[in-house]
């Protein structure tokens, strides 16, 4: 037979003993949330990391695209210094050729005919492809803020370990 004494340590030994496996099961569920978190965060990085990558890659993409932007408006220019230059030769030719007075005029309303209608189809072909380069960086732009928001997202969520 145990005395008073013997029983309430050996009550109290089997106290502490519960009240190790409760912080032995407590601790493994620590660490168990710490590895899906530490997962998650892993996770996280790498999906930021491909984000911002792609950020960088529109960026590249979007001043590639004003770049080209910039070589159309300077064919464009080059293109009416030719037409002025072939207008400028147009006129010179006639003076040598000492044309009557009509068909001057006829060769004139001509000559500025065609440069009205080349005019036109420079300035349509200028209009889509400033539209069309327009459409393209407006695309580029939203999908960069999109990427943006959703880094910001990413780094502002309260569960990131």
């Amino acid at each position: 037979h145990l005395s008073s004494k013997n029983r309430k340590l050996l009550s109290r030994k089997e106290k502490l003993a519960e009240d190790y496996d409760d912080l032995e099961r407590c601790l493994s569920k620590a660490v168990d949330k710490l590895e899906m978190k530490k997962a998650k965060l892993e996770k996280s990085t790498i999906e930021n990391e491909n984000a911002q990558y792609e950020v960088e890659s529109l960026k590249g993409l979007n001043e590639n695209m004003f770049e080209q932007m910039s070589v159309l408006k300077e064919e464009i220019s080059l293109l009416r210094e030719r037409i002025a230059q072939k207008d400028a030769k147009l006129l010179r030719t006639e003076g040598k050729l000492n044309l009557s007075k009509e068909e001057l005029k006829l060769e004139n309303y001509m000559s500025v005919r065609n440069q009205k209608a080349e005019l036109r189809k420079l300035k349509r072909l200028q209009e889509s492809s400033n539209s069309s380069l327009s459409n393209t960086i407006n695309i580029l732009q939203s999908r960069v803020t999109e990427l943006e928001e959703q880094i910001k997202q990413e780094e502002d969520r309260p569960d990131k370990v």
